[in-house]
């Protein structure tokens, strides 16, 4: 009898403990929360205290916008053109061109295929 009520004792302050570390956890993801909360309400107000956009940034946004509007069209000229360079060139060195730009390739049976580039952030 006082083995089992011995052994719910230590089940009971181990649970105590990991209810206490978590509680602590939560308190600091909460802190860190509020304070980011602050921060982001103060960039608000500021930005409804000068909220202006004077004409040469609104023109000169526009503008870079443009510029990668024609880059974007630009592309699928451009891969076809690295893809006919790469498929010229013999296999080893084709080969060891993509390891430098891909980190893995996916090819699913549905006939899906997935391209992981070095550098890009995976979440």
């Amino acid at each position: 009898m006082t083995a089992k009520v011995e052994t719910s004792l230590k089940k009971l302050a181990s649970l105590s403990k990991t209810l206490n570390e978590v509680s602590d956890e939560l308190s600091r993801q909460i802190g860190a929360l509020e304070s980011a909360l602050n921060s982001y309400k103060l960039g608000i107000r500021a930005w409804f205290h000068d909220p202006i956009i004077t004409e040469t940034e609104l023109t000169d946004w526009l503008a870079r916008q443009r510029s990668r509007q024609d880059a974007v069209g630009s592309l699928p000229t451009r891969v076809r053109s690295f893809l006919k360079d790469v498929q010229a060139l013999d296999t080893r060195r084709a080969k060891a061109m993509r390891q430098t730009i891909l980190s893995a390739a996916h090819v699913y049976r549905d006939g899906r295929i997935e391209l992981e580039f070095r550098g890009q952030q995976t979440s």
